[in-house]
């Protein structure tokens, strides 16, 4: 049984094009076009994406909005290795209706489908590359 009737997204155009290759018409996938759009959207069967980088500047209204739904859950898509997380930002993952950490177009799908029950949980199984 599918968890999810769809999955509603508020990305950036570079991350609607990897969500919708990682997708690849498995499943129903929205996105809206701003804040408003994507906060009257919400329902209740709903997977939730909103990029980081929208935090930057609207943590107080995503504050607001996350407040709003306490009974879904937020999933953050990441940003890009050559951008930088402020400390704002992480905030937005201390709420308990967003999922710790950042995630890319094929994680959240897979999580969305069931094949990684936990992303969290698989992001600290995965070995930290170090160099010296």
């Amino acid at each position: 049984m599918q968890k999810y009737a769809r999955m509603l997204c508020w990305v950036r155009p570079h991350e609607k094009k990897e969500l919708i290759e990682a997708v690849n018409g498995r499943f129903p996938i929205v996105f809206a076009k701003n804040y408003d759009d994507f906060k009257n959207q919400i329902k209740e069967d709903d997977y939730l994406i909103f990029s980081l980088s929208k935090t930057r500047f609207k943590l107080k209204k995503i504050n607001e909005l996350v407040d709003l739904f306490p009974e879904n859950m937020f999933y953050l898509f990441n940003l890009k290795d050559n951008e930088m997380m402020y400390a704002s930002q992480a905030t937005i993952m201390d709420k308990e209706n967003v999922k710790e950490g950042q995630y890319n177009a094929e994680d959240l799908c897979k999580n969305y489908l069931g094949f990684i029950k936990d992303l969290w949980e698989m992001r600290m199984s995965e070995p930290i590359l170090v160099s010296y």
